[in-house]
C-alpha cells in the first residue's frame, strides 16, 4: 500500500495538487505571507519525513526518490527559460523606452547580489564551494542551476538559495518599497526582477502590470549578466 503514496506519480501529483491548492486560497486569503511555494515546500518536506519513518529510509534515499519523481520537471525548467524570450519581443516598446533604468538596474542588482555572497561568505567562513553554490541565488533556476555546476558550486544548494530568494522577495519586497517610497512601475520592476527572479516577478504582476513587465525582463537580463560574470570565475 505505501508504494502508491511513494510512487512518481502521486509525487508529481502531490506537488502539482498541493501548488495549486495554496495558489487557490491564496486568492482568498490575500495575505503575503501565504506563500504557495513555501507552503508546498514546507508540507513536501514534512511528507517525506513521515515517508522515512514509515518506511525506515535513510534520509538521502527518500529525497533521491523524490528528486527522480520530479525529474520530468526539472527537466523542463531549461525550454521554460528559454521561452523568456517571448516576453522580452513582446515588451521591446518597454525596453526602448526604459534602456537605461534596466541596464543600470541590472548591473546594480548582480553586483550588489554576487559581491554580498562574496563579502558575508568570507564572514561566516564558508568555504569556496558554498560560496560559488549561493553565488546565482537570484537568477532563475534553470540558468542558476548551470552557473553552479559551471563554476564548482553545487547544484542542490543553488536551487534551494534561489527558491529561498524568491520567496523572501515576495514576502518582503512589497514591505520595502513602502518604506523607500518607492512608486515608479520601472523602480519596482527592476528591484523584484534582478533580486528575486520569477517569484518576485509574481508579486511585481500583483502590484502593476507595467512592474510586471519590466521585471520579467529584468529577469532575462540579470540572467545574462550573471552568466557573463560567471565566465570570469
Amino acid at each position: 500500500m505505501i508504494n502508491i503514496f511513494t510512487s512518481p506519480v502521486f509525487y508529481i501529483c502531490l506537488t502539482l495538487g498541493l501548488y495549486s491548492l495554496f495558489s487557490f486560497l491564496r486568492g482568498i486569503i490575500k495575505n503575503q505571507l501565504f506563500n504557495p511555494l513555501l507552503l508546498t515546500s514546507i508540507t513536501i518536506i514534512i511528507y517525506l519525513l513521515i515517508i522515512k519513518s514509515i518506511t525506515k529510509q535513510a534520509t538521502e534515499e527518500t529525497v533521491d526518490i523524490y528528486t527522480n519523481a520530479l525529474n520530468f520537471v526539472n527537466f523542463m525548467l531549461s525550454p521554460l527559460t528559454v521561452c523568456l524570450a517571448l516576453p522580452i519581443y513582446t515588451r521591446r516598446h518597454i525596453i526602448k523606452q526604459y534602456w537605461l533604468p534596466i541596464l543600470v538596474g541590472t548591473v546594480i542588482g548582480c553586483a550588489v547580489s554576487m559581491s554580498s555572497v562574496f563579502i558575508l561568505g568570507h564572514f561566516f567562513g564558508l568555504n569556496k564551494q558554498m560560496i560559488y553554490s549561493l553565488l546565482p541565488k537570484s537568477v532563475t533556476t534553470a540558468i542558476a542551476k548551470e552557473i553552479s555546476q559551471d563554476i564548482g558550486g553545487i547544484p542542490e544548494i543553488t536551487i534551494a538559495a534561489v527558491i529561498v530568494t524568491g520567496i523572501c522577495g515576495a514576502l518582503f519586497g512589497p514591505i520595502l518599497t513602502k518604506i523607500f517610497k518607492l512608486d515608479r512601475s520601472a523602480s519596482i520592476g527592476m528591484a523584484f526582477g534582478a533580486s528575486s527572479h520569477a517569484v518576485g516577478t509574481s508579486k511585481a504582476v500583483e502590484m502593476s502590470t507595467r512592474a510586471g513587465a519590466i521585471s520579467s525582463v529584468a529577469i532575462v537580463t540579470s540572467g545574462i549578466l550573471t552568466v557573463i560574470i560567471a565566465l570570469f570565475l
